[in-house]
């Protein structure tokens, strides 16, 4: 077994030193790495973050869901205060669909559901709290796996997630908001694939590497790269927008965060500002006091399924899957 590891450990090794060799003629590539300015914190800045369950039964899938928005009031670089949206402790909303839905189409609504209640948390919480800078967790660019075509059963719930956008970026872009994603664990190859084009060797570990795992190497603490403007799509459907992604990186032991940004470029060094406290870990502090108010624990819903089956009594709609119930596990 040892002599497994050694040789597993050895690759992985081999691939580091690759991407760094690489990573070094990255670095000569001119206006590609940019330096974070220093910002001074006198702003409110909204973090919003979802909560979100889901259980498959034989005859009722059940949803639980809920979004909070954590809002950081800055002065002079402290923290004066933070105030929620809509609450602290916000109690959390069940939802039925269909078992009779194919497991694509009860994926493709799971995300609609989340992104719903998200952005409509965010547009309320912008209007209560009128902070001066957004972040949601995640990407606000829709995921080309979620974009679905007219005749579709669910092109309606896609076509009202399609308005939430549009106006939660008109609402930012009209009140001089500042609106950032977070990506926390990002997969995107995109910058590995931009490169490709740039650099006469290395072309073989771009393939073969998403973009925070190569730009690791390439990026020092108080870096990041040249936004690269976002296309596609649904950028087309929600209108004349322009959006943009960056890396950087927060911490020295830690992968570059994924940003998504629609305003100013300076967000990029208020985002590091809030995100860079540890030395391993990186990412806004707003989001993540947003997620520990709004995250869901896996037994809640089996107590929103026992709640319901108390009104019902036995009913076959809310037996488990058999694969959920083999004798044997």
């Amino acid at each position: 077994m040892d002599q497994m590891l050694d040789s597993i450990a050895r690759k992985i090794k081999e691939f580091e030193v690759k991407r760094q060799n690489v990573a070094h003629g990255v670095r000569g590539i001119s206006g590609f790495i940019k330096r974070v300015k220093d910002a001074d914190l006198n702003c409110k800045i909204l973090g919003v973050d979802g909560g979100f369950l889901r259980k498959e039964y034989h005859g009722a899938n059940l949803i639980l869901r809920r979004a909070v928005g954590a809002c950081f009031s800055f002065d002079k670089n402290k923290l004066k205060e933070v105030s929620y949206y809509p609450s602290r402790k916000e109690v959390p909303e069940p939802l039925v669909v269909s078992s009779e839905m194919s497991d694509q189409d009860f994926n493709l609504i799971c995300s609609f559901k989340r992104m719903e209640i998200e952005i409509k948390t965010a547009l309320e919480a912008l209007k209560t709290l009128k902070p001066d800078i957004l972040v949601m967790d995640g990407s606000i660019v829709m995921h080309p796996s979620n974009q679905v075509e007219r005749g579709n059963l669910l092109y309606d719930s896609y076509r009202g997630i399609i308005g939430l956008y549009k106006e939660l970026f008109e609402y930012c872009s009209s009140k001089g908001m500042g609106l950032v994603g977070a990506v926390e664990d990002s997969k995107s190859k995109k910058v590995c694939g931009h490169l490709i084009d740039q650099l006469k060797n290395g072309g073989d570990i771009l393939k073969n590497s998403t973009d925070t795992l190569f730009l690791y190497f390439v990026l020092n603490k108080g870096e990041y790269t040249r936004p690269m403007k976002c296309s596609g799509n649904f950028l087309r459907e929600v209108g004349k927008f322009d959006i943009y992604s960056t890396y950087v990186k927060c911490a020295d032991f830690d992968r570059p965060l994924r940003l998504e940004f629609l305003g100013d470029e300076k967000l990029v060094s208020t985002m590091f500002k809030i995100s860079s406290q540890g030395k391993s870990y990186s990412y806004p502090s707003v989001l993540i006091e947003a997620d520990a108010r709004a995250k869901l624990k896996e037994y809640e819903i089996a107590i929103l399924r026992d709640s319901i089956a108390e009104k019902l009594g036995r009913s076959p709609s809310l037996f488990e899957l058999r694969r959920e119930v083999r004798p044997w596990q």
